[in-house]
């Protein structure tokens, strides 16, 4: 057991890091948690193999994130965030429903079949079949991007894009259901016609209500 004096040696020692280290010690062990989810499997990832990776003293690892359980999930929750963000600002960023939409579609032209981003996703989705704290805070990212598409479907119903009479907390969890639908898809099926997919999306959801019989 690390004695309180070593400890601090070692937190004294971590902070003297040159300046021009653009990392900090707290995100490389956040990095090498994430890629070692990635590459063993959730239960397979241990702190000496973590810092090892990371180039850290395994008790800077208790120092930062108290337990190894709490810092997986920060890795996994940060990546799994960081994976999902973009295609999701980008449809409430774009101007059109459409425009969303295709935005959505370009995301999954550029997925990595075998990235880290996706395959600690998955990991953490399996892992919170099992483990409650981890399949809270899944929870709370999906909900937020639930929330995120409720916003986008409002506004298109405000620009006459979409029904006015249809229920946005209903639709923005279609919509997010068949989303990650088409990701998962997409992993499975690597040659996925994209654009086939663009076409049937675009034709099913961003139909237009005005002008027609």
């Amino acid at each position: 057991m690390t004695s309180r004096a070593s400890l601090n040696q070692v937190v004294k020692a971590d902070a003297q890091e040159p300046p021009t280290r653009t990392e900090t010690t707290r995100q490389k062990i956040l990095d090498a948690t994430a890629l070692l989810i990635a590459e063993l499997g959730w239960a397979a990832v241990t702190t000496r193999a973590i810092a090892e990776r990371a180039g850290v003293n395994n008790a800077l690892i208790h120092y930062y994130f108290g337990t190894k359980d709490g810092l997986l999930i920060e890795a996994a929750s940060t990546m799994f965030a960081e994976e999902f963000e973009g295609p999701m600002t980008r449809m409430a960023a774009a101007g059109t429903f459409t425009e969303g939409l295709q935005a959505f579609v370009d995301y999954l032209r550029v997925i990595e079949d075998h990235g880290p981003g996706v395959t600690v996703s998955v990991e953490a989705l399996l892992r919170g079949v099992r483990d409650e704290g981890v399949r809270t805070w899944i929870e709370g990212l999906l909900g937020g991007a639930r929330l995120l598409l409720e916003q986008v479907v409002m506004a298109a119903q405000a620009r006459g894009e979409l029904p006015a009479d249809l229920d946005p907390t209903g639709a923005a969890a279609v919509l997010a259901a068949l989303l990650d639908g088409l990701v998962l898809y997409r992993l499975v099926f690597p040659n996925l016609d994209l654009d086939a997919v663009e076409s049937s999306l675009l034709g099913l959801l961003a139909a237009p209500t005005k002008g027609t019989p």
